[in-house]
């Protein structure tokens, strides 16, 4: 099972990349929180057009190559309360820490302090964008250097993501030994 954070999905959306997690949802269910969704309706309504990409992708119901909604039970809901006083992070972090752990899930997202506040609160399996695209790579999925290039710059060009030069370097290491 994945989980997957607004801010992975988003930035795949605006570069018109969601087929990148096509190597998770082959294997896994893919799932986001209702949290999630209403951020993403926010901003359909507030007229962002990455979020119409990811709403065709949505299903209610749980369903391969589809990202589904997993709701948390209301005791998962007070943990996320607790969570959101300690941390002080959102309640929809808090609602994917909590699933992520209760469920054994893998969380994707690119929050770096919602990545250690999971690992702390113990999910032991939390990846980020660098890692979406080393699963891509290795699956064969990312193709060469430059097709991994423009998938570089269009993040940093739509939605201002900026790769450190350790994970530049790892990234690009892949086509170096080939």
């Amino acid at each position: 099972m994945i989980l997957i954070d607004t801010c992975i999905i988003s930035s795949l959306a605006k570069i018109d990349r969601l087929n990148l997690l096509n190597i998770f949802s082959k294997k896994h269910f893919c799932y986001i929180t209702p949290a999630i969704l209403r951020e993403l309706n926010t901003n359909k309504v507030a007229g962002f057009k990455f979020a119409l990409k990811i709403e065709k992708l949505i299903s209610f119901g749980d369903a391969k190559n589809k990202i589904c909604i997993l709701s948390p039970e209301s005791k998962y809901l007070e943990l996320a309360y607790v969570l959101q006083e300690t941390y002080k992070l959102s309640l929809t972090d808090c609602e994917c820490i909590v699933l992520a752990k209760s469920k054994n899930a893998i969380l994707l997202t690119d929050d770096t302090y919602l990545g250690r506040v999971a690992s702390g609160e113990g999910v032991k399996n939390v990846y980020d964008l660098k890692s979406v695209l080393e699963a891509n790579i290795i699956e064969g999925e990312i193709g060469n250097r430059k097709e991994l290039e423009e998938i570089i710059e269009s993040l940093r060009q739509k939605d201002y993501y900026l790769f450190s030069e350790a994970d530049l370097r790892e990234l690009f290491s892949y086509f170096t030994h080939k």
